[in-house]
């Protein structure tokens, strides 16, 4: 399977930010180096200089490659206009990035309204792993390697339900404490601490959930890779499902199981947005 073959039925808008990530890898990890603090948001949420500079370079070869596209970031917003345009995380996990911690990524969703179900496309870049992940509406997901070249389209396969010590959760640790104690039956938990980058590995099924009912998770963090993951014939409910702006809180759990996703549901739902976990 070509990488080349496959875009060709894309948005040229997709296409180019696939290429994009192909092509300005040394650029975009450049830009990495550079870890200055710009700002404290509050609560654990920081702005560095790559943050910055990545949301310009995708706006600048965007607009160069294709056309001049509204882009609406996690840090600004470049140009004018409310569809379509793109929605930007820079780098999902910049904590994890300003420590060399390998689990951050840049998360890109292209929106035709403003509303979960506009989205058309989307294109995830896991960094540390050279793995790029993109999808467009009814035309798959797919994952491509830069080390290997080696391209695979992402197709949820049936698994039976392992016991619960087999599966694997990500779940944010400032989640109410009464959800993270019931979750406890489904398996393990993890926080790799990159809310996209868990659920493209939803989709890859190497995790069997993503899960934050904190009220901390953004739009911005979770759009792009909810395409990827449905495309890829996964499931997972959100709420709110718009605004579609980077800043809108929300609550959502996404699963490769139908089944899990919604005896999860069951357990926890009730919990969203109560206070954190601060024990």
């Amino acid at each position: 399977m070509q990488l080349s073959n496959i875009l060709q039925k894309f948005d040229p808008v997709i296409i180019q930010l696939v290429k994009l990530f192909e092509n300005k890898f040394e650029d975009i990890l450049g830009t990495l180096k550079t870890k200055t603090l710009i700002e404290d948001k509050g609560g654990g949420d920081y702005t560095y200089s790559f943050d910055v500079e990545i949301e310009k370079l995708i706006f600048e070869h965007v607009r160069e490659t294709v056309r001049e596209i509204p882009l609406k970031g996690e840090e600004r917003q470049y140009g004018n206009g409310d569809s379509p345009f793109l929605m930007v995380d820079p780098i999902d996990g910049s904590t994890n990035a300003k420590r060399d911690f390998p689990f951050f990524g840049t998360l890109i969703a292209y929106m035709r309204g403003k509303e979960i179900n506009n989205t058309e496309g989307a294109v995830v870049w896991d960094i540390p792993h050279r793995k790029i992940y993109f999808a467009q509406r009814d035309l798959g997901a797919y994952k491509y390697s830069l080390i290997d070249k080696k391209l695979s389209k992402l197709e949820i396969k049936r698994l039976e339900l392992k016991t619960k010590y087999e599966k694997l959760y990500d779940v944010t640790p400032h989640s109410p404490l009464e959800a993270i104690l019931k979750l406890g039956k489904y398996g393990k938990m993890r926080h790799i601490g990159t809310l996209g980058l868990a659920i493209c590995n939803v989709a890859e099924q190497s995790l069997d959930l993503a899960i934050d009912i904190s009220g901390r998770a953004r739009m911005v963090d979770v759009v792009a890779p909810l395409l990827i993951l449905r495309e890829a014939g996964g499931h997972f409910i959100i709420e709110p499902e718009a605004p579609v702006e980077p800043n809108t809180r929300v609550f959502y759990i996404a699963s490769w199981s139908e089944e899990l996703l919604h005896s999860v549901k069951g357990e926890i739902w009730e919990y969203r947005g109560k206070k954190e976990n601060n024990t």
